[in-house]
């Protein structure tokens, strides 16, 4: 998931000026560290994608708002607004984010529990008879 539907959307190869191409740089390598750390937790690759679609559909909400904002002379009240707005996706994406990892996870745990059950079950089993 090296290239995700932010990128495709709003990268521009040619943009030397604006320095958005080193943010989106720099967003990947962040995003990337924190998929090394989730692997701790065995998840696989199916739903690290599925957790990181939560991040990238913010990333693109972020962009058209901030896209969408060009104005030149800005109040405080429209920074206010600018920001608040930013704010509301960002931590709307952090609560989604926990809440899937976190149902992800428990789910992957009652399995793992299934699974040893039916193991000690059938040793069990094997030396009862």
């Amino acid at each position: 998931m090296q290239f995700n539907k932010f990128i495709e959307k709003y990268f521009d190869p040619d943009d030397t000026q604006s320095g958005f191409n080193e943010l989106v740089f720099e967003r990947q390598a962040r995003l990337k560290k924190l998929r090394e750390r989730l692997k701790k937790y065995y998840l696989t690759e199916e739903e690290l994608d599925k957790l990181f679609v939560i991040i990238e559909n913010a990333e693109i909400e972020i962009e058209k708002i901030k896209r969408g904002f060009k104005k030149k002379n800005y109040t405080a009240d429209d920074l206010d607004k600018f920001q608040d707005r930013i704010i509301a996706v960002q931590e709307k994406m952090k609560v989604d984010f926990e809440k899937k990892l976190t149902k992800t996870l428990k789910e992957k745990y009652e399995k793992a529990k299934k699974i040893k059950e039916k193991i000690d079950k059938l040793k069990l089993e094997n030396n009862n008879q």
